[in-house]
């Protein structure tokens, strides 16, 4: 059985940034190891073939140390291995991965593309709305994925309208479920 996990943050805390003579590559096993630079800089990789032991070896970067730690590189190795099981090539999936995060649709994307697409035409309170959402939920859930946000975010939003606590006036029970009603109506 093949040693995995073998390397330590001490390990790696003592050899980075600082000049460093030695394997320049160093496994953790399962295939992710370690590149280290003659300068001591650290970068995670998995090692895999496509094709079985009659192709090349390919090699994908899954971060830098410390950004990444053990415990996030572990995990992408343990992402790759399940893509590879599957007959998918992990680069392919980091790539995807990486472009998905990056056109993710934000709520706040996405409630303006309503009051601009449907709101502005069909709705004569739009700038009301677009005025509640700048105030109650784009400080708070705006830069998120809309498909990330979690029910607790948003009941937190409204209560926090509810409560006052996110404007002037003592509380206020109609403006939230008036943004509640609006966001229904803009993401359903």
């Amino acid at each position: 059985m093949v040693a995995v996990n073998k390397l330590s943050d001490t390990f790696l805390r003592k050899i980075l940034g600082k000049p460093y003579i030695g394997k320049s590559v160093i496994a953790d096993g399962g295939s992710l190891s370690v590149r280290i630079s003659k300068k001591g800089f650290i970068g995670w990789v998995f090692r895999y073939r496509l094709g079985g032991r009659e192709t090349n070896p390919k090699w994908v970067s899954l971060g830098k140390y410390p950004e990444t730690s053990i415990k996030q590189a572990r995990v992408k190795r343990d992402q790759c291995r399940k893509w590879l099981d599957n007959g998918e090539d992990p680069t392919v999936e980091l790539s995807l991965v990486k472009v998905k995060r990056k056109d993710a649709v934000t709520v706040k994307d996405a409630l303006e593309y309503w009051l601009v697409e449907y709101a502005t035409e069909n709705r004569k309170n739009v700038d009301k709305h677009r005025a509640q959402f700048s105030r109650h939920l784009y400080p708070y859930l705006g830069k998120y994925p809309l498909e990330k946000t979690t029910k607790p975010q948003w009941l937190e939003c409204f209560d926090r309208i509810k409560k006052g606590i996110s404007n002037e006036r003592k509380g206020a029970p109609v403006a939230a479920g008036q943004v509640l009603q609006a966001s229904k109506q803009a993401l359903l």
